[in-house]
């Protein structure tokens, strides 16, 4: 692992490019997906965003995990290694997580109300999701060194709002799979459990800091 770990900092510049590619390579898909929403191939649309939805929720998971780990004050050697490796890529993960996200509204959603606009009516769960892409958009836009500079404590603050996105994921999931009657309890539990993990670590992590006071 160690090795693994002086290979990705030797290269970071060539992976965080690889990064930028992928970014490139998911707005070139969000085009596609316009010309194929005007040549109504509603199908391929709909299975390319629920795929890009579950990818979300995976590198979002992903984002999370090194702060589990620290609040948990895990230091056994490869979940501490693990969260080395993660924290090098984090702020690209968590782009990547953006557009991914973004696709998955867009092809579901979002083509549908640039040209027809909102609906009367909207699914809960789509309410629940949309919130929680626009506190996406806000952690996307400020992803970059000169808002941390020029944000300073309130960047901090401004991030925080993970962990109400964390939750508002899994309501956006957990209503989606019941209203649109697709129980998969797999992705379920693993959505699940990430809640259950970050709001865990938050709370262990109170309970530490307030024993030593």
């Amino acid at each position: 692992m160690s090795r693994l770990i002086k290979f990705l900092t030797k290269n970071k510049k060539l992976i965080v490019f690889l990064f930028f590619l992928a970014y490139f390579l998911n707005l070139l898909l969000l085009l596609m997906g316009w010309n194929w929403f005007a040549t109504q191939k509603g199908p391929l649309l709909y299975n390319i965003g629920v795929v890009y939805g579950r990818l979300a929720v995976i590198f979002y998971s992903i984002t999370l995990l090194p702060g589990i780990i620290r609040r948990f004050q895990i230091k056994e050697s490869v979940l501490y290694q693990t969260q080395t490796i993660l924290m090098l890529f984090r702020r690209q993960i968590g782009i990547l997580v953006f557009f991914t996200v973004l696709i998955h509204y867009m092809f579901l959603r979002g083509f549908r109300v640039l040209s027809f606009g909102l609906p009367s009516i909207l699914p809960t769960f789509e309410i629940v999701g949309f919130i929680a892409f626009q506190l996406m958009f806000l952690l996307f836009i400020t992803s970059n060194d000169w808002s941390v500079s020029k944000l300073k404590k309130w960047w901090i603050y401004l991030h925080r709002t993970t962990y109400v996105i964390v939750f508002l994921i899994f309501l956006h999931i957990l209503l989606a799979e019941f209203s649109l009657q697709r129980t998969n309890k797999i992705f379920l539990i693993t959505a699940f459990s990430v809640l259950f993990l970050e709001w865990a670590s938050l709370i262990y992590s109170y309970l530490i800091k307030k024993s030593k006071i």
